[in-house]
């Protein structure tokens, strides 16, 4: 059986490295069966080829807008990480779309996401999917 994927995408390859790494470890240490699986190009394409459980979307492009409304036209409760900058404008452009495309699942976070923040991001794909092997029952995040 295909595991679940998670998609990281938005990063070039050597910014993404770390994350990555991180990710899959904190996924190994929570039992998510889950493949973790980088993109570099289009997000909207990868959704609906990959039909992701979670994206954790870094350094968004210039479409963003193109991106948050292909997110909500695949499922507006998919977790999502979305990692900017501090610029306000696009902050606020961020939290209007996902006001517009109704992104239920939309989590955005200004710099580098912490430990603690992936590991809730992990916890909510888990609490979602299902899988009773995950172990997420006794999982706390904490602060970095």
């Amino acid at each position: 059986m295909e595991r679940d994927c998670v998609l990281i995408a938005g990063a070039p390859q050597k910014t993404t490295g770390s994350i990555v790494d991180l990710v899959r470890a904190l996924a190994g240490e929570q039992r998510l069966g889950v493949k973790i699986t980088c993109v570099a190009g289009d997000v909207s394409t990868a959704l609906r080829a990959l039909r992701p459980v979670g994206l954790l979307l870094l350094r968004p492009n210039p479409d963003l807008r193109l991106t948050l409304r292909d997110i909500a036209g695949y499922d507006r409760q998919l977790p999502v990480l979305l990692a900017t900058g501090p610029d306000p404008r696009l902050l606020g452009m961020i939290d209007a779309l996902a006001g517009l495309y109704r992104l239920r699942g939309l989590h955005r976070v200004t710099g580098r996401p912490t430990t603690a923040m992936l590991t809730c991001f992990l916890s909510r794909i888990g609490r979602r999917t299902g899988h009773p092997e995950n172990g997420l029952g006794r999982l706390v995040p904490l602060a970095d």
